[in-house]
């Protein structure tokens, strides 16, 4: 067997155990999600919406549902982020339109409507001959199609910012409040110092350097894996195999595990609100177990997949590895389909 099949088989199985170890740290975040969204609904029903908003935050970005979101929006909008709080019901009614959840489009969209009227905004006017400047709000990148334009965004202060090449930065705080817009107008930006170009320079070039590094160094230890990968002893490969193949059969266990506890929740999630008007309860519950289904399945499909490539390595490094009294064989693999047939014929000189 040559270096680039070994090398080719040992990538296939390095993929296989990341994605199993990516399988792990999902349930990890699943886990740690479902805390503290059950934290911050404690804290909200206290009436603790400051404390409760940054954990449902965090348990949407560990574990994006539509149940957090809802109550994420929920939490925003009694502290006050108004313009964050629409956007997120509207995501909300938008999702549940797709999945044909009436009810929880209905309810979004009411709670995003009843906000609407109440949106403080923000309108950022850009110099016409102001070439290549660049503006941020907040440290976000505002795109030209929003200039000029009433864009709804949070009470409270903001930070607009305006660069270009070759130029000063500009910025300005502004407060906005009410419904009544907020203009902000970018003045002509002046031209850089020259000690600010120099230190640009030396940033870039320092950055360049970093790089070039940065690149030398991934090659020395691409080389020193391919020279150890050419060093391994031919009566490996079947050893190899082995392992590769009890992989994948612990890889397909999992994944029929998840898959059984996908089609479970969702059956159970199925069975909720199936009359209107629904509970909040029940609305949550439903929300979590589509939410479980939804995890559930995706670790199912990473298992299978993983399965799969351990499978085709323990496969190809079966029928390519030296046994102890042959010195040498040349195999091929081939596609074999027919009648009630599909899988893979195998020829060569043995």
């Amino acid at each position: 067997m040559t270096w680039i099949e070994r090398t080719a088989i040992a990538a296939a199985l390095s993929s296989a155990f990341v994605l199993q170890s990516r399988a792990a740290f999902a349930q990890n975040d699943a886990a740690t999600a479902r805390t503290l969204f059950n934290e911050a609904r404690a804290l909200a029903k206290k009436g603790q919406y400051d404390d409760a908003c940054p954990k449902f935050e965090e348990s949407f970005k560990l574990r994006p549902g539509e149940g957090t979101r809802f109550n994420l929006a929920d939490c925003w909008e009694h502290i006050g982020r108004t313009a964050s709080a629409w956007a997120e019901y509207l995501e909300v009614a938008s999702s549940a339109k797709l999945a044909g959840r009436q009810d929880r489009e209905r309810l979004a969209r009411k709670r995003a409507d009843a906000l609407e009227p109440q949106l403080s905004k923000l309108v950022i006017r850009v110099p016409a001959d102001e070439a290549g400047i660049a503006v941020k709000r907040d440290g976000n990148p505002v795109g030209e199609g929003a200039w000029g334009t009433p864009v709804p965004v949070d009470p409270g202060q903001h930070t607009i910012e305006a660069s270009a090449p070759g130029k000063s930065t500009w910025t300005e705080e502004v407060k906005v409040s009410g419904a009544e817009p907020v203009v902000v107008e970018i003045p002509s930006l002046g031209g850089g110092s020259g000690e600010e170009r120099r230190a640009k320079r030396k940033r870039k070039k320092r950055r360049a350097q970093d790089d070039e590094e940065a690149e030398q160094e991934s090659g020395a230890v691409a080389s020193a894996s391919l020279s150890s990968d050419s060093m391994s002893s031919a009566g490996s490969g079947r050893t190899l195999a082995y392992v590769a193949g009890g992989a994948g059969a612990g890889f397909a266990l999992l994944g029929t595990i998840f898959y059984l506890d996908f089609t479970s929740k969702n059956d159970k999630a199925a069975s909720l609100c199936q009359v209107e008007p629904c509970q909040l309860s029940e609305v949550d519950r439903h929300n979590g177990l589509v939410d479980d289904a939804q995890r559930a399945r995706t670790l199912s499909y990473l298992n299978f997949g993983a399965a799969a490539l351990c499978f085709g390595a323990g496969v190809v490094l079966y029928m390519t590895s030296d046994s102890p009294s042959v010195a040498k064989r040349d195999v091929e693999l081939a596609p074999a389909l027919g009648p009630g047939l599909a899988g893979l014929s195998a020829r060569g000189r043995f």
